[in-house]
């Protein structure tokens, strides 16, 4: 069960703000790391900022229920806001 490896196949440090932007490639992080997490309901054609934020909360959802101290976790605006 493969998130998105279009979207991940050609970053570079000059789109890597871009790529964050769309909690895509966090949360392909995430599976990466942990392959069992469930990531249904993401949004993989965002074009508009209400879409990106919510695939960014899915993310930091699963970081606050695997126990990441909340103090290491921006909120879904920062990262959207870069």
């Amino acid at each position: 069960d493969q998130l998105s490896t279009d979207r991940t196949s050609g970053i570079t440090i000059d789109n890597l703000v871009d790529e964050l932007k769309t909690g895509i490639l966090l949360c392909n992080i995430l599976k990466f790391h942990q392959t069992n997490l469930d990531f249904s309901g993401l949004n993989h054609l965002v074009r508009t900022k209400k879409p990106c934020l919510n695939n960014i909360e899915k993310a930091i959802s699963i970081m606050f229920q695997k126990g990441v101290p909340s103090r290491y976790i921006l909120t879904a605006e920062e990262i959207f806001d870069g």
